[in-house]
């Protein structure tokens, strides 16, 4: 569903390239990427979502090239959702994800009864429907991330972009984040998400790309990409990998070396 031809991007016309030359076809399922800081994982999914220009190359989404598109169509392709935050304004939660049905208004119409009642089976469906009345700011950093995820759902695109959603959220909250993401795969989205922790990639991922200096290295599942050259190459430091069986599956656990001889 997502397709990048000959990628590349430079923050100054005569600058060094962030992005080198990326071709690569993004597979359905749950995608994470993953390198170091300045990688350029951040820079990639801004080109994806259409908020930054590369200076050479194509990215087709769902057939189409996005440099085509006007902001609504894209919006009904591809939702980004940003790490969540608190906001100046205290919105409830039906309001938040209603902000997500702009792009199906026409200038000055407000939504109406059928929309709310989405809200509602939304909500519902990532099993946070208890929280429609609550303010957005009053909600733990795990709840509003499921919040972002209904803004996105009611877009009715199929295409979710998350920019480390995870980040500064308890484990607790990652594993009900990441299994929300993990069901949305399954039932038909395609999730690409950067994250700088690899063991949550390997434990949900159906696929991984590693970014390194502006460059794919790696795509794949987790056991063909994640290996120790690759992750010690990205994260200039020795990784061991363990290996268990948990729950009658291989898991991996990864785990830096000391470094000593």
């Amino acid at each position: 569903m997502i397709e990048i031809k000959n990628l590349s991007f430079s923050y100054r016309p005569e600058g060094p390239p962030v992005l080198a030359d990326i071709s690569i076809r993004i597979r359905p399922g749950f995608n994470f990427l993953l390198g170091e800081n300045g990688a350029g994982k951040t820079t990639l999914m801004k080109c994806v979502t259409g908020l930054m220009k590369p200076i050479q190359g194509q990215i087709i989404v769902a057939g189409r090239d996005i440099s085509t598109l006007k902001p609504k169509e894209m919006a009904g392709l591809v939702s980004y959702i940003p790490q969540a935050h608190v906001p100046a304004f205290n919105h409830l939660v039906t309001d938040v994800v209603l902000m997500g049905t702009t792009r199906t208004l026409r200038f000055y119409q407000t939504p109406d009864g059928r929309q709310t009642d989405r809200v509602l089976d939304i909500l519902s469906r990532l099993g946070i429907a208890d929280l429609a009345a609550r303010g957005y700011g009053e909600i733990s950093g795990g709840q509003r991330q499921l919040v972002l995820i209904a803004r996105a759902l009611i877009q009715d695109s199929r295409i979710l972009i998350m920019d480390e959603p995870a980040g500064g959220l308890d484990f607790g909250n990652q594993v009900l984040l990441m299994r929300t993401l993990q069901d949305l795969a399954e039932a038909g989205y395609t999730i690409l998400l950067s994250s700088h922790n690899p063991q949550t990639a390997a434990w949900f991922a159906t696929h991984v790309m590693i970014l390194n200096e502006g460059k794919v290295v790696a795509y794949g599942t987790p056991e063909e990409v994640m290996t120790e050259r690759h992750l010690t190459a990205i994260y200039r430091h020795p990784v061991h990998i363990i290996k268990n069986n948990i729950e009658g599956a291989v898991r991996y656990c990864f785990y830096p070396a000391s470094g000593k001889e």
